[in-house]
Order: structure tokens, then sequence, then C-alpha cells
């Protein structure tokens, strides 16, 4: 499995989470839909530490990640954390 396809599986997956988080917190789909959502820490997580293993600038690659990892922090804090 390409990392292309890595990416898109956990893609699918955060949204299923985070759908359920949001959308359906009182519903009897909640659970089974983050549970299955919950795979894309893991997904991401491995996709992380191989770009960490292939990049030339390991500097340049941990301040990328910490601009997205800020950035995204704000729709977060708006949305889930209500």
């Amino acid at each position: 499995m390409s990392a292309f396809v890595l990416k898109l599986l956990a893609l699918l997956s955060m949204l299923f989470d985070h759908t359920a988080a949001v959308l359906l917190s009182n519903s009897a789909l909640c659970d089974p839909m983050r549970a299955f959502g919950r795979m894309s820490f893991l997904l991401y997580a491995f996709l992380l530490a191989e770009g960490f293993r292939y990049t030339r600038s390991a500097k340049r690659y941990a301040t990328r990640l910490a601009g997205i990892g800020l950035l995204s922090t704000i729709p977060y804090c708006f949305t889930i954390n209500q």
C-alpha cells in the first residue's frame, strides 16, 4: 500500500471520527464511527515517522509540522472543544 493510499485512509478515518464527535454525539452510530476514527492517529503517526526518516532536513520538517499543528489548533478549538 502506498503512502498516498494510507493518507487517504487516514483522512477518511479522521473524517468519520470528527463527524461523529461534532454531529452525531447522541446517536447510536457515534461509538462505532469514533472507534473507526481512532485508526487515523496510528496511520498519521506512522507516516510522520516515515517522513522524518526520509527527510533531508529534520529541523525544517519539524518546523513545518509545528506550524501546521498550531494552525490546525484554531478550528479544533472552535469545533470540538466548543
